[in-house]
């Protein structure tokens, strides 16, 4: 009814009514998101799942880690690289966020992570935890982690030596455990991160993407658990509480965000190279 609606935004609302119902009741009905609503509307598979060169990531990146800990199953571990996308490495217009692995994956837990995160058990140690991370993050492969985060409201007190939340950040630094060194973001932090998350998965529907409109958040085919959640993670139906079923992979990457609050960007210094990154446009970036 309104006469200055613009023909654009009546496009873009008649999307979200097709594609995302939840959404165009939020979002253009001023209903209050909830009851079963997507967590992560703005997430699109077509879209937000992709991969880079390995070199690009290796020699251009800052690489993260953060893990949503279990005290008997296992944890929801992502890993992260973050990159400059021009010259000019203003944070964090010109930085791109990209998830290219996880663990355990599909084939660890032979099956996926929201179906069996309460029935396979984590039987071994925290040394052999520490392997597997190593092993995933590109240890073998030159890259280096800048920092590991893990939800700071699991991480306290004293535990013994096997996967346990209790004292799990004094116990896996030491040498006989893996090294592992984990920091705890602010508990306030973590809380705040969905907003954050679905500003880097925003893109203009109705532009080609872009070096000028394109997410700055992307996620490796190679991480399906991730992808899984940020597609199904909702509301349950009769509350405003998020339903645990595909949460913690994504509290996985709210952790993440949260331990990147202070980000400054370290240049690497293997090489000469030029420390930015040019998006492919048109059909390359669906490649």
């Amino acid at each position: 009814d309104n006469p200055y609606f613009p023909k654009v935004l009546e496009k873009e609302m008649l999307y979200d009514k097709k594609h995302d119902h939840n959404k165009y009741l939020q979002k253009w009905l001023g209903q209050p998101m909830g009851i079963g609503g997507r967590i992560y509307p703005r997430f699109e598979r077509k879209i937000h799942v992709r991969d880079f060169e390995k070199d690009i990531l290796r020699k251009q990146g800052n690489h993260f880690m953060s893990i949503d800990p279990h005290s008997k199953y296992y944890p929801a571990i992502i890993f992260g690289v973050i990159f400059p996308k021009n010259e000019r490495k203003r944070w964090p217009e010109d930085f791109h966020k990209h998830i290219y692995a996880e663990f355990p994956t599909v084939k660890d837990m032979d099956g996926p992570y929201h179906e069996l995160r309460h029935k396979v058990r984590y039987e071994g140690t925290l040394s052999q935890m520490a392997t597997n991370i190593y092993a995933r993050e590109g240890h073998g492969e030159g890259i280096k982690i800048l920092a590991r985060y893990i939800d700071t409201r699991y991480a306290k007190g004293a535990g013994g030596r096997t996967m346990t939340t209790m004292g799990l950040v004094e116990e896996w630094a030491k040498e006989e455990h893996g090294s592992i060194r984990l920091e705890m973001p602010p508990e306030k932090m973590i809380d705040i991160q969905r907003e954050m998350i679905q500003e880097d998965l925003m893109f203009n529907k109705h532009a080609p993407i872009s070096e000028f409109n394109e997410p700055t958040l992307t996620i490796s085919p190679s991480c399906p658990n991730l992808i899984h959640s940020l597609e199904n993670h909702c509301l349950q139906e009769d509350s405003e509480k998020e339903d645990e079923e595909y949460k913690d992979f994504s509290d996985a990457l709210r952790i993440l965000y949260a331990g990147l609050t202070d980000f400054s960007y370290k240049t690497p210094s293997e090489d000469g190279e030029s420390n930015s990154y040019q998006f492919p446009t048109g059909g390359g970036w669906m490649g």
